[in-house]
């Protein structure tokens, strides 16, 4: 796996989120995967479709102001680095690890930093 390819697959993941179009994000997905977050790990299309669904739709919804930070490849991995302002929260913090195995993502870790707005 090159570099050049993980980005790619990544840059498409990044434009499909932003068009909120759930179908498209998940077509970048091994049928596989794995999606570790603080809570729970989601195994596979079906309940990484019910993560994304609950978050482009409630926690990072459409109108909501995103700012990559950073972004690095090697390889087949890539990190990245940013932070959103919703209607309702702030996302201080957040970064996530991707694994392109195949020309998919095999696995993917999120963590991030979220407070209320008063």
């Amino acid at each position: 796996m090159t570099a050049s390819l993980t980005e790619s697959i990544l840059n498409h993941h990044f434009e499909a989120f932003d068009r909120q179009d759930l179908d498209d994000v998940l077509a970048d997905y091994a049928l596989d995967a794995v999606l570790m977050v603080h809570e729970k790990a989601y195994r596979g299309q079906a309940e990484i479709r019910s993560f994304f669904d609950d978050f482009m739709h409630q926690q990072l919804p459409p109108e909501s102001q995103f700012d990559l930070l950073n972004m690095q490849v090697i390889d087949k991995i890539g990190y990245i680095v940013w932070k959103a302002q919703t209607p309702n929260q702030m996302f201080e913090f957040a970064t996530d690890t991707f694994v392109i195995e195949n020309g998919k993502i095999q696995y993917q870790t999120f963590a991030c930093l979220i407070t209320t707005k008063v």
